[in-house]
């Protein structure tokens, strides 16, 4: 599911943008553009073990978020919102007691990317034709993952311990689920801006190259912004 969530809520965007008119009284339908921080959680034994034995934390792979929402109302400040979300961060880091030959560091890089496909719930809080409106929401969907470390490493059962060059990866997808909290400025009836925070709870079991590393914690926090037109 590479990119695939982006893909799936734009086509879902479009099949609505091409709906009559007629078939709505007023604005129901929305679209949000939305960038950020996403910061991983974190809580699970690949990481503890990494941060054990390697330079650097988990705060390490804090980077950009992008995400894309579809949003429903269907009165009564109850909506539907669809969610796509891309996020990609590294960490570079070197074993803590060991180094080469010449005394250099042994380094590789690890890169995580996440991207979902969302559905949930968003409540506004706020009477109609608020300056301000507060919401929150909850839902669920599909997180896929791709985890790649690439670089030198130590092999612990050779005599020397040597070292040697390689890119380990292990990709899945399992389901997870979200609640966020967000505030909306309207500056027309059909555009605003907004500033919301997202909280993301979802992990799986490591396969492939990263067999027996255990659980890989997929949640964390976001804090993004972004712009939303309604039509």
């Amino acid at each position: 599911m590479k990119r695939g969530a982006l893909g799936s809520v734009l086509v879902v965007a479009a099949l609505a943008a091409g709906a009559p008119a007629s078939a709505a009284i007023g604005p129901e339908h929305s679209l949000r553009l939305r960038g950020g921080i996403f910061t991983p959680d974190g809580d699970s034994e690949y990481f503890t073990e990494a941060e054990q034995d390697f330079t650097g934390k988990v705060s390490d792979l804090e980077d950009f978020v992008g995400g894309i929402d579809y949003r429903y109302d269907f009165g009564g400040h109850v909506g539907l919102m669809i969610s796509g979300d891309v996020y990609e961060g590294t960490w570079d880091r070197a074993y803590r007691d060991f180094e080469d030959n010449f005394g250099n560091e042994i380094e590789h890089r690890a890169s995580l990317e996440i991207d979902s496909l969302t559905a949930g719930v968003v409540i506004d809080i706020a009477p109609e034709r608020s300056p301000v409106v507060p919401y929150v929401g909850a839902g669920g969907g599909l997180y896929s993952y791709r985890l790649e470390e690439s670089g030198d490493f130590i092999d612990f059962t050779s005599p020397d311990f040597e070292i040697f060059d390689a890119g380990l990866v292990a990709e899945g997808e399992t389901f997870g689920y979200y609640f966020l909290v967000g505030l909306e400025v309207p500056l027309t009836p059909y555009f605003s801006i907004f500033g919301e925070g997202r909280w993301d709870n979802a992990e799986d079991e490591l396969g492939e190259d990263f067999d027996g590393f255990g659980d890989l914690d997929l949640s964390g926090r976001r804090v993004m912004g972004g712009i939303s037109w309604s039509f």
